[in-house]
């Protein structure tokens, strides 16, 4: 099959899209649980699998199953990091970050300095924030996408916790 790609045989290419595209979008819809984003990524992946069959970069040296799936893996977190982050709106913050300050009233203002301190941080630490809140994925999943691993984003979420909650408290004193 492969080596029918690799010559330009469309119909390889459909028989290889209908062996994976089940498991490819499987894998893109278990971190963005969105059906048309997941079909979006895993289209993007089979074009990149083309791509690189057809420029001879697939050489064997592993199962065609594991690249593919290393394939996959780098096209999402690659599509994820390219992602532009929108500014967070108050209607969008999710109610589970109360519990992640304690004794906080959440009043409108507090919530507008909250979002304020979201929008400031560093693309990576919002997007920390985003994808543990907004996303409501888990560490485990959150350390497969961004390559590190759950234990060290647990602690990286807690000190941008603190940030946030220093930066909330200098602008309201």
């Amino acid at each position: 099959l492969i080596k029918k790609i690799i010559k330009g045989d469309l119909r390889a290419f459909t028989q290889l899209f209908n062996l994976y595209n089940r498991r490819l979008y499987a894998y893109s819809y278990k971190f963005v649980h969105n059906h048309y984003e997941a079909e979006e990524i895993a289209q993007q992946v089979f074009i990149k699998f083309n791509d690189l069959l057809t420029t001879g970069q697939y050489i064997g040296q592993r199962s065609f199953s594991a690249w593919t799936s290393s394939v996959a893996h780098n096209s999402f977190i690659d599509s994820f990091r390219k992602k532009k982050l929108p500014l967070i709106r108050m209607e969008d913050l999710p109610r589970e970050m109360e519990a992640e300050f304690g004794e906080t009233d959440f009043t409108d203002e507090n919530i507008a300095l909250l979002l304020e301190a979201i929008n400031a941080l560093s693309d990576e630490d919002k997007e920390i924030v985003r994808l543990r809140f907004w996303e409501k994925m888990e560490w485990i999943d959150i350390g497969k996408l961004l390559n590190k691993p759950a234990k060290t984003l647990s602690k990286q979420h807690t000190r941008i916790i603190e940030k946030l909650k220093k930066r909330m408290l200098k602008k309201y004193f």
